[in-house]
């Protein structure tokens, strides 16, 4: 395949493709071609029309096929593209191509697309490939001297997804795609393919790089990562890493989980940890750790973590069952002879100075408490039989402060030096 000639340009417009060459580095007095430049019909390029004549389904058909590296050497391009500029260019612009697929008519149309790459493997038999690309793009610095000063972005891909927004209503324009990973499977197999986004270095070069943001999003979103499909793992973090997540912005959640139909057993949770520490020493709390810091005067009741059960009109909360918004304890699979352990929790106070009022706990029932502590068993509570109350009196210690009752005063139990 060759290029046209200056016979061949003035021939019926799709018939102009011949097979001669002519040297581009001439200018030739001719209205399609001047001085290297190829354009349809004229100089300032003018649509071909293709009619019910024309028979095939490419304009330009150019296929190569190596039977032998011996004079190409260890890689062949079909086709070599290369622009430089060669004089100061502060404001101008420079692409080596450009790929337009317009819909310019009043008709519809089921597939537009500026380009299409695909890199296919079509042999029989067994194949061992190395890479496979549909497409590289690559940014580079070359060699040179003088540092290189970035004034806005450098992308290997920039994808701007544009156009006349009074055109299009709020639904279809919520179908507008930045990047659209499209999986197909064309033999029905469903083989569990690789990563939708791997970013990775290259194990060829002598370097490495970092990120110093993995996934940026700039914009306003809706929904910032949205997970649709069926997931062993929604989102794994196995990398070293100072904080995992991070939610500095002001926002009405920082996390928020919403479960519809949470699967039955104990093995499903809205939010699991579990950790490891193989000598720890943490004083914060290693599986989760909560803070909250005021910094302005409060305008109503502030709890530092909450949690609810609820319940809706038709669940039944069968006989025999616990119901509790918190379960903890500690596990241990061999004696701990040297221990002090503290299964219920612990709670502290450091306060600067005296508050109105200071407590452990705040209950708020509607109905009568059958009692404080409901024990497993009388290890529970450290129950002994036949305690007497010949002890020496110790004192006593404040044990709630009910509302209603003893003029808002607290009520008091005593206490003994032994439980004879």
């Amino acid at each position: 395949m060759g290029f046209p000639t200056y016979d061949q340009v003035r021939l019926a417009p799709w018939k102009q493709l011949k097979s001669s060459i002519f040297p581009i580095s001439d200018s030739i007095a001719d209205t399609s071609v001047l001085a290297g430049r190829f354009s349809t019909k004229n100089v300032a390029g003018d649509a071909i029309l293709l009619d019910s004549t024309y028979a095939y389904g490419e304009l330009w058909e150019l296929r190569t096929r190596v039977t032998s590296w011996t004079g190409i050497g260890d890689s062949f391009k079909a086709f070599y593209f290369r622009s430089e500029a060669g004089v100061a260019s502060g404001g101008k612009g420079l692409r080596t191509a450009e790929f337009y697929a317009i819909a310019n008519a009043t008709f519809s149309i089921d597939n537009l697309q500026a380009a299409y790459f695909e890199a296919g493997m079509k042999a029989s038999g067994t194949q061992t490939i190395k890479n496979v690309n549909a497409a590289e793009f690559s940014l580079a610095p070359y060699g040179g001297t003088g540092a290189i000063t970035i004034t806005n972005y450098w992308d290997c891909i920039l994808l701007t997804p544009s156009g006349v927004s009074s055109r299009i209503d709020a639904t279809n324009a919520a179908k507008i795609n930045g990047i659209h990973l499209l999986a197909r499977d064309g033999d029905g197999g469903s083989t569990k393919l690789g990563d939708g986004i791997l970013f990775e270095n290259d194990s060829a070069q002598s370097g490495t790089r970092t990120l110093t943001n993995g996934i940026n999003i700039a914009i306003g979103c809706t929904t910032g990562i949205k997970l649709a499909g069926a997931c062993t793992t929604g989102i794994s973090l196995s990398g070293a890493s100072t904080n995992s997540i991070v939610v500095s912005g002001a926002t009405q959640k920082g996390i928020g989980v919403t479960m519809a139909a949470l699967a039955v057993g104990d093995n499903y949770s809205g939010v699991r940890v579990a950790v490891t520490g193989a000598a720890p020493h943490n004083e914060y709390g290693m599986a989760a750790y909560f803070d909250t810091t005021i910094t302005g005067t409060t305008a109503g009741h502030c709890y530092g973590v909450g949690s609810w059960i609820n319940t809706a009109t038709t669940p039944v909360l069968t006989a025999g069952h616990i119901i509790v918004p918190f379960e903890g304890g500690v596990y241990t699979g061999e004696a701990q002879a040297s221990a002090r352990i503290v299964f219920a929790g612990q709670y502290q106070a450091i306060l600067n100075g005296a508050p109105a009022s200071l407590h452990a706990w705040r209950l708020n029932t509607t109905q009568t408490t059958t009692a404080l502590i409901a024990a497993a068993n009388t290890g529970s509570v450290g129950y002994v039989a036949g305690a007497g109350t010949s002890g020496t009196q110790l004192g006593y210690i404040p044990l709630a402060d009910i509302v209603g009752v003893n003029s808002g005063n607290p009520v008091y139990v005593r206490v003994y030096a032994t439980a004879t």
